[in-house]
């Protein structure tokens, strides 16, 4: 807590289970936010993209499904984890818009399509994970010109 208000929930492996509510997105100055190692259920509430402060978001290793929403509004997001849940569909191409990435992990889901040229936008990215998905299709030639940082990627 900081001035009575919370900036961080830290919540890893606490035996979580059901799904995230909406009403987690009216903390609206939480900067760090870990619900890793739990059995949380359900998508990521689109409500997500309105904690415009938020820095780490970690729920990886949980039972999510759905597709990733937009969170391109989290434009201060450094960490991004959705990791070894069940989350479908495409990688959206607005996540280009997080441009204070730096890890960014989407491996062991069921993410299908093409990898959105956008995200070679996210310069400053030094983890980059995307392997064990149904993902398609190859990178362009000029995709990594800018990823002057990048330490680790796997896809």
């Amino acid at each position: 807590c900081q001035d009575d208000t919370v900036t961080e929930l830290a919540l890893k492996k606490n035996g979580l289970v059901g799904t995230l509510p909406s009403e987690l997105t009216s903390l609206t100055q939480l900067e760090i936010l870990n619900l890793s190692d739990n059995n949380i259920t359900g998508s990521i509430p689109v409500t997500m993209n309105q904690m415009t402060a938020l820095m780490e978001f970690k729920i990886e290793r949980n039972a999510l499904t759905g597709s990733i929403p937009r969170l391109d509004r989290l434009t201060k997001l450094k960490i991004l984890y959705l990791d070894e849940n069940n989350l479908s569909g495409s990688i959206p191409t607005e996540m280009g818009g997080i441009i204070n990435l730096e890890a960014l992990g989407l491996y062991q889901n069921q993410l299908t399509g093409q990898i959105p040229y956008q995200l070679s936008q996210l310069t400053l990215l030094k983890t980059f994970y995307l392997d064990s998905n149904k993902l398609s299709g190859t990178f362009p030639v000029d995709f990594f010109v800018d990823f002057q940082q990048m330490i680790d990627f796997r896809a």
